[in-house]
């Protein structure tokens, strides 16, 4: 079983003194039986963790945040909504537009 997780899996066991080889990996659910879980893992799907799409969302989160925090700060708490993002966009689309036309 190659990755990192099989890694921990490997340090977990010489920690309590067992060989990997006796450790079972269970899919564990609070909602769903264990076949269910089992009957997704085969047919491909997988946890929403995943190296690629971490990397891409963490590039995101911090190109997007400092823009975002400039909003943050100016609009007032609406429990837990939040519109900096709305703003966000629509400014970029009015800039671009501006720029657009002064282009021309």
């Amino acid at each position: 079983m190659p990755g990192d997780g099989w890694k921990n899996v490997c340090r977990a066991a010489a920690r309590a003194g067992r060989s990997p080889g006796d450790v079972t990996l269970i899919a564990v659910s609070k909602t769903q039986p264990a076949e269910a879980v089992r009957e997704a893992f085969a047919a491909g799907l997988r946890l929403p963790y995943s190296r690629w799409s971490d990397a891409v969302l963490t590039f995101l989160r911090d190109v997007c945040e400092p823009y975002l925090r400039l909003f943050r700060r100016v609009l007032p708490s609406f429990g837990g909504l939040d519109f900096s993002p709305i703003i966000a966009i629509v400014l970029l689309q009015l800039a671009g537009s501006l720029i657009s036309r002064a282009i021309r």
